[in-house]
């Protein structure tokens, strides 16, 4: 013999869960992906709640959390092999290292240009001019050696510079970042033989 649970059995089910466990949020959760539309009709009646989020709006949260997860990004860094070549003098040109490879997002991405950020150690941000365009990423690890210039107003002392590379991936422009890589910027410039 089956028995049919109304809309109403089931809030009131919420309740008591809520009453005794506090989860009214989580079990309303899991009992809409389970029934029929009747129950959410009256659930969203009890919540006062105008709509319940479309497929299209789930679609687009689901978009958000991949970028703030990670999931989407375009280019994957090997993060050890990265580095700023030291020492790096105030006026003078400076070398970043950096291995990256595109991910399987990335993959019908082009690559249209980086411009490095420096992050002072008082928290301060500079960017500074784009970087020469070094060829287009691959799948696996390449290893380039980004030559840049040092901005005059960053301060001398502890700082990082990452790299934020803007894409073309099909009709969409996207951006993708490295992680920070630590230098130390001295003030003097070093002896040069004549």
């Amino acid at each position: 013999m089956t028995t049919e649970v109304t809309a109403a059995q089931l809030w009131a089910a919420i309740r008591y869960l809520a009453a005794n466990i506090g989860t009214a949020t989580a079990a309303a959760l899991a009992i809409w992906w389970f029934v029929e539309d009747r129950f959410v009709e009256e659930l969203a009646k009890e919540l006062q709640l105008s709509a319940f989020a479309t497929s299209i709006e789930v679609a687009e949260i689901r978009k958000r959390v991949d970028r703030l997860d990670g999931v989407d990004k375009i280019i994957v860094q090997d993060v050890p092999a990265s580095y700023v070549r030291e020492p790096v003098y105030k006026g003078e040109d400076m070398a970043v290292v950096v291995r990256l490879a595109r991910t399987e997002t990335g993959r019908v991405c082009v690559f249209i240009e980086g411009r490095p950020v420096y992050l002072g150690s008082a928290g301060q941000r500079v960017g500074g001019p784009p970087v020469p365009k070094g060829g287009q990423f691959r799948t696996t690890f390449d290893r380039f050696v980004v030559p840049m210039a040092v901005p005059d107003s960053l301060p001398v002392g502890r700082t990082s510079v990452l790299l934020e590379l803007q894409f073309r991936c099909g009709a969409e422009t996207r951006f993708d970042r490295t992680v920070p890589m630590p230098f130390k910027l001295l003030s003097h410039q070093r002896n040069k033989p004549f």
